[in-house]
C-alpha cells in the first residue's frame, strides 16, 4: 500500500491478526484464590455451589441453588452494553427466575437504571457500585453465567477470567470477544 509515494504495508489485510490478552494463571486460580470462600478446580467443581450460596447470602440474593446466577464485573457504560442488560433484567427475573450480581461504576444514567432494577427486584438483583477486587473474584467464582454485552471490545479480560473460573461467558460477537469465546452449542447444531 502506498500513501503519497511512501510504502506503508506490503501484506494483504487478511494476513494481519491481533494478539489476545491473557490472564495470570497463578493470580486467577480458583484453587488458590483467597477471595473465594471455597477453593475448587476442574476436578472438584462442587466448590462453585458453595461459593454461589455464599455470594447469594453476602449480596442479599434469594438462597436458591437452582436459580441461574448471572454476574457482571464491568465499567458501567454504553460501550460495555450496560443499557442492553438493563433492558432485559425484568424479563430474565420474572420469566426465567434469574439472579444478577452486578459490580461496577461509571455512567450515572446507566447506574441509575441498574439501581432501579435492584430496588424493584430485591433478592434477585444486587448492584454494588464501585469496584472491589475480592467481590469481583467471588462473582467470577460463583456465577453460572458471566455477562459481557459490549458493543465493541478490543479483547477484554472478563470473559477470560470467567472461563478460568468456570462461569459461562455470554458475550456479543464483536472484536476480541468473538475471538476468545467460541459458540460450541451453535457449532453442534450446524
Amino acid at each position: 500500500i502506498s500513501v503519497t509515494g511512501v510504502q506503508t504495508c506490503a501484506l494483504p489485510i487478511y494476513r494481519l491478526w491481533g494478539i489476545a490478552n491473557g490472564v495470570d494463571q497463578q493470580v486467577f486460580n480458583p484453587a488458590t484464590d483467597p477471595a473465594l470462600p471455597t477453593a475448587y478446580d476442574a476436578a472438584s467443581v462442587e466448590g462453585r455451589g458453595a461459593n454461589k450460596a455464599a455470594l447469594q447470602a453476602q449480596l442479599g440474593l434469594r438462597a436458591d441453588p437452582t436459580a441461574p446466577l448471572a454476574g457482571m464485573v464491568s465499567r458501567v457504560d454504553y460501550q460495555k452494553g450496560t443499557d442492553l442488560l438493563a433492558g432485559v433484567i425484568e424479563r430474565c427475573v420474572t420469566e426465567l427466575g434469574m439472579q444478577f450480581a452486578l459490580l461496577g461504576a461509571g455512567n450515572a444514567d446507566l447506574t441509575a437504571l441498574l439501581r432501579d432494577a435492584a430496588a424493584r427486584f430485591p433478592g434477585a438483583v444486587s448492584l454494588t457500585e464501585g469496584y472491589n477486587n475480592d467481590l469481583g473474584q467471588r462473582i467470577y467464582g460463583a456465577s453460572d453465567l458471566f455477562l459481557m454485552p459490549s458493543r465493541f471490545e478490543p479483547c477484554g479480560l472478563g470473559q477470560l477470567i470467567a472461563m478460568r473460573y468456570g462461569a459461562i461467558p455470554v458475550v456479543r460477537r464483536t472484536g476480541g470477544l468473538a475471538d476468545t469465546v467460541t459458540d460450541e452449542i451453535g457449532r453442534a447444531h450446524v
